[in-house]
């Protein structure tokens, strides 16, 4: 059974891929977001977790990882693994986030009550200059590839300026055995199974999914304008993807 790790970023059409492996894989040897890091407390997740050998040796024995985790902490149990992610049309990545946000608990994350208290257009804005916000849904998909999530590195995504970010992670697209898209979604998960000798479903399984939410074309131009000044950088690497993708059949 090939070992594999799922970096899995917010929104991208992943948690089906989760609930197959896991099933494959079995849940004693596997581990996704939901049920590994939230477990410790807070200072090991920032400060101790690559420290710890207990924790580490745990993971690294683990056949299927995947969590909302970026690029530095993915990288520490991707040899000898297979390794993948998705992307997303970066616009419609942040309509998906907020509707969702829009649809939890107010009370369980900060994200989830803001986006019941404000407007579609002000927690954009937010997101160009809110602190809070802005890590949450500025260029997130090229952060995550950068860097990533900002409770396994000491890195902030204010610390790099756009072009050295946008470098990074499009050089860091290179360390994944596969790199899917979203909007391919069934093609690229067939893929992905076959190689991890997962049996491919015949239905299209989509989880945590809203097709019934606006798309961009819904909204107005003054939403579709913050739209695209919060994912300059993801639209580049989306875009990289997708080329890359496309050539890489015809062949």
């Amino acid at each position: 059974m090939n070992p594999a790790i799922f970096m899995h970023i917010q929104k991208t059409a992943g948690t089906a891929i989760v609930q197959l492996a896991r099933n494959h894989y079995g849940y004693p040897n596997s581990s996704s977001h939901g049920d590994h890091f939230y477990h410790l407390n807070e200072l090991t997740l920032e400060n101790n977790f690559f420290q710890n050998r207990e924790l580490v040796s745990r993971y690294e024995k683990l056949g299927f990882i995947s969590g909302h985790f970026g690029f530095d902490f993915c990288r520490r149990f991707m040899n000898d693994r297979y390794s993948f992610t998705f992307l997303r049309d970066p616009k419609e990545r942040v309509l998906s986030y907020y509707y969702f946000c829009q649809g939890r608990d107010p009370d369980e994350f900060f994200e989830y009550g803001l986006s019941q208290r404000v407007p579609l257009e002000t927690f954009l804005r937010m997101g160009l200059s809110d602190s809070a916000v802005r890590i949450r849904i500025w260029n997130n998909q090229a952060w995550a590839l950068a860097h990533g999530n900002w409770a396994y590195t000491p890195r902030k995504i204010d610390s790099l300026s756009p072009m050295d970010l946008l470098n990074l992670a499009l050089d860091h697209l290179d360390h994944f055995s596969y790199v899917g898209l979203a909007e391919n979604f069934q093609a690229d998960r067939d893929v992905i199974l076959t190689e991890l000798g997962i049996p491919v479903p015949q239905d299209n399984l989509y989880i945590n999914a809203n097709p019934e939410r606006p798309s961009v074309k819904d909204h107005p131009e003054s939403t579709r304008e913050l739209l695209a000044a919060l994912t300059e950088l993801d639209q580049v690497v989306y875009d990289a993807v997708r080329v890359r993708n496309a050539q890489s059949s015809a062949q």
